[in-house]
């Protein structure tokens, strides 16, 4: 009769270490069953787990686990390229559960990284560059208040001509260029926009971020 080895002791065999005898020896099993013999914890009807490992020798792995995807984070700063993703029960060494970076082979750019105003890089990914004027005449005028803002949000400047316009934080315009005063936010979802700040018939601009609260 032929028995096999049961290396780790969990009751099934190695069906690649067998020998033939009248009775069983020491250390076999007349079964063999076991996809790992050099692991307890691998064996027919065991619990399958997130491991990456044929747990219950059913030649499947990881099976009838619960998934989601992961994105590549290649440049360690926490959020995830979503070009670069994988499907799978527990993210892999690398990978992390969101896609938000919009760079992600520098760790200084990515959504909580502080913005350097007028240097071509969006480094808070929030799709633009924040511009500041270097004309003082505008900033120095300004108020805008509140920010966070719930409802209503004034804009008042004692310059003169000076206009605005509200856009989001991927570039649309929310609203078009009109005189300070008061702004209705209340329907405008919660999140980042940024009020254009326009003087003079030069049009000098500066750029102001405005965070809508709920």
């Amino acid at each position: 009769m032929a028995f096999f080895a049961d290396n780790d002791g969990d009751g099934f065999g190695n069906p690649e270490d067998a020998i033939t005898d009248c009775e069983q020896p020491n250390g076999y099993v007349s079964n063999d069953a076991d996809c790992d013999d050099s692991d307890p914890a691998v064996y027919p009807g065991a619990e399958e787990l997130c491991n990456n490992k044929d747990d219950n020798c059913d030649g499947q792995i990881d099976e009838g686990l619960a998934t989601d995807s992961y994105y590549l984070d290649n440049d360690g700063d926490g959020f995830g390229n979503a070009e670069m993703s994988i499907t799978t029960c527990a993210p892999p060494s690398g990978y992390v559960a969101n896609n938000e970076d919009c760079d992600d082979s520098d760790p200084t750019i990515n959504p909580d990284a502080s913005e350097i105003a007028n240097n071509g890089i969006d480094e808070d990914c929030d799709g633009m560059d924040f511009v500041s004027s270097t004309e003082n005449s505008v900033e120095e005028s300004l108020l805008i208040h509140p920010n966070p803002a719930m409802d209503k949000v004034y804009i008042i400047s004692n310059a003169p001509d000076v206009q605005f316009a509200l856009f989001n934080s991927q570039g649309k315009s929310m609203r078009a260029y009109s005189d300070g005063g008061e702004l209705d936010v209340s329907d405008y979802p919660a999140g980042l926009y940024f009020i254009v700040i326009r003087k003079g018939s030069n049009k000098r601009t500066s750029i102001h971020k405005l965070i809508i609260s709920r």
